[in-house]
């Protein structure tokens, strides 16, 4: 995991599946091929938009009063904005893990389905 915090939905899911599997009875575990999946804790995120001085916009962004006024600074802020050193040196050793091959960036938000709080009606 990079970072700290909390990970989405189907981050939790993927995790909760593997470890089902691997406390079965079936030995199927065995030949599943390792587990080389990385997951970005909510804190990385809260903590860019804090040290680039974007949580005040956020905040404001959210007022309906505000939300178009603030977006486009707000916008410029995050795309412009850099994590802290701690962060960019473990986004640097998981490329490096992977080396040449290609990976999947997969997004997975504290909102999405859990076992707490399905979206299903």
């Amino acid at each position: 995991m990079i970072g700290s915090g909390k990970i989405g939905g189907n981050a939790a899911g993927m995790l909760l599946a593997r470890k089902i599997i691997e406390n079965s009875s079936s030995g199927i575990f065995s030949i599943l091929e390792p587990h080389d999946s990385f997951y970005i804790g909510s804190d990385v995120y809260y903590t860019y938009l804090v040290q680039n001085d974007c949580w005040k916009l956020r905040i404001l962004q959210k007022n309906p009063d505000s939300y178009f006024s603030t977006a486009k600074l707000l916008k410029v802020k995050i795309l412009t904005g850099i994590f802290p050193d701690n962060t960019r040196e473990q986004f640097t050793r998981m490329l490096k893990y992977y080396d040449q091959s290609p990976i999947i960036v997969r997004s997975s938000s504290l909102l999405e389905d859990s076992f707490a709080n399905a979206f299903a009606v």
